[in-house]
């Protein structure tokens, strides 16, 4: 007797629904994949989701799967959409992979690539030859530095579908770039861009040239704006006329050490602002100074309150206390009292508040946040 099958829709349904709340489970996908020949292609569709090369070490199962791809017996290369590229040197890089890659089908719309010197010298165009069709890209290069900020934006304009930008150098001397030739700022910055994470606050002095050439209309700006001589650059970028037009999300790193640099930051001209997300961080602990910061931005910033949506509060803060300090909790109820008041904020639909105190049970937490933030609970505006 045949057993009954089910319609395609709803085995679709069934793993993504199962691939979403089990999204760290990576087994899972590959158990869907042999309950029957009708799972295979959804299942492979999550299992081969994310792809990560480590191209700088010698690995076995990256060869493996390099020494597949030139077969071309690899037909799972179309359900790829984030690519993660690690490697020390653009030669651990061959043009021959990424042909492959292409030629297998790989239409990845995410593409990472963390590397020493991808960008020095090299053949650049043949490299973003081969991806057209990002839309999101995170560069984390040791080439973001001084001398090098022409070739990183040249090679940023070879993806005329970017939409989403990460820029994340670790090098030391990633602070010293020198000015970009107006002649690479006039066609080197995507004009399509929406979304912009940048870890470097210097690098705004190119980018406000460049952004003021292509007139893109960002949407979403996540920004490190940790120090003071850094705060001008962050104001002047907000305040360019098509960032202050079309801007609806803004997420502030603030260094727990420098939290008065959040008295600088202007917000008055971000007259689209819908959401907020406020956060610290530091490796060496101090105080937990996410709602000092907080207070800093909403009582000084000139925020456009009135069409505020949403407001996200988090720290990366990994020695954090096990219990409220004193200046936290005055904080908190400070923070209550300015954001519970509903004729300042009319349009607030939520406040979330993640990550306080890492080293501390959730239940623990929730607890103590409901009995800081009693206004904020009792209009039901609260989430953690």
């Amino acid at each position: 007797m045949l057993r009954p099958t089910l319609p395609p829709e709803v085995i679709d349904l069934v793993i993504d629904a199962a691939a979403e709340l089990r999204r760290e489970d990576r087994s899972l996908p590959y158990r869907c994949a042999l309950v029957s020949r009708q799972w295979l292609p959804r299942s492979r569709f999550h299992s081969f989701a994310r792809i990560h090369l480590e191209l700088a070490y010698r690995d076995t199962r990256v060869a493996s799967f390099l020494a597949l791809l030139c077969t071309g017996a690899a037909t799972f290369l179309s359900s790829i959409r984030h690519l993660k590229l690690v490697c020390l040197t653009q030669e651990q890089l061959p043009t021959p992979v990424l042909a492959a890659l292409v030629a297998g089908g790989v239409r990845a719309p995410s593409l990472e690539i963390t590397t020493h010197d991808i960008l020095k010298g090299g053949d650049l165009d043949s490299f973003a030859h081969e991806f057209p069709f990002v839309k999101h890209l995170d560069l984390a290069a040791g080439n973001i530095r001084a001398g090098a900020p022409h070739e990183t934006f040249r090679f940023l304009g070879m993806f005329p579908a970017l939409q989403s930008l990460v820029l994340n150098a670790w090098c030391p001397g990633a602070r010293r770039i020198s000015v970009l030739p107006p002649q690479i700022a006039q066609r080197a910055f995507p004009s399509g861009l929406q979304e912009l994470r940048i870890r470097i606050p210097s690098f705004l002095e190119h980018i406000i040239p460049l952004e003021r050439e292509s007139g893109a209309e960002l949407r979403s700006l996540c920004i490190y704006a940790d120090q003071r001589r850094y705060t001008h650059l962050v104001n002047e970028y907000l305040a360019l006329p098509h960032i202050a037009r079309s801007l609806t999300s803004l997420t502030l790193h603030i260094r727990a050490s420098d939290v008065e640099a959040s008295d600088q930051v202007n917000l008055s001209s971000l007259r689209a602002l819908r959401h907020l997300g406020i956060g610290t961080g530091t490796a060496v602990y101090t105080t937990p100074t996410t709602p000092q910061a907080a207070l800093h931005i909403l009582g000084i910033s000139r925020l456009e309150r009135a069409r505020l949506q949403t407001l996200s509060l988090f720290s990366s803060l990994m020695d954090a206390p096990s219990e409220f300090v004193v200046q936290d909790v005055r904080d908190w109820a400070q923070l209550d009292a300015l954001l519970g008041n509903h004729a300042d904020y009319p349009s607030l639909q939520r406040v979330t508040v993640q990550g306080m105190y890492p080293h501390t049970p959730l239940l623990t937490q929730v607890d103590w946040l409901k009995a800081a933030l009693p206004t904020l609970e009792k209009r039901g505006l609260l989430q953690m």
